[in-house]
């Protein structure tokens, strides 16, 4: 499957393909609010990400963010070192919930 920047941000699919593009050594800071996975895959999305937590992500400008929600098993992908890890968990994740 290849990676389309435009595809909804909040599908495993569209994550699963993201993280097929990365480095599998390639190492990041879970705690890193911008520079973690998620942080990284949002920006690579186009969105203008202010930071990252387990639980939500803050877009727009200062005095103008809207928060949004992460799927669950975002912050369960993420909480890796390397992107190849995150794309194992991923990948078994989704067999495990027959997300097609």
């Amino acid at each position: 499957m290849l990676y389309d920047r435009k595809w909804d941000v909040m599908s495993l699919n569209t994550l699963i393909a993201w993280l097929q593009t990365k480095p599998n050594n390639e190492r990041y800071s879970y705690t890193d609010c911008q520079g973690c996975l998620l942080y990284q895959y949002f920006e690579a999305h186009g969105i203008d990400v202010l930071s990252v937590t387990h639980l939500f992500y803050r877009e727009g400008g200062w005095g103008n963010e809207c928060i949004k929600f992460l799927p669950p098993t975002f912050d369960q992908i993420s909480h890796c070192s390397t992107f190849g890890e995150a794309l194992n968990i991923a990948l078994k994740i989704r067999k495990n919930k027959n997300v097609g």
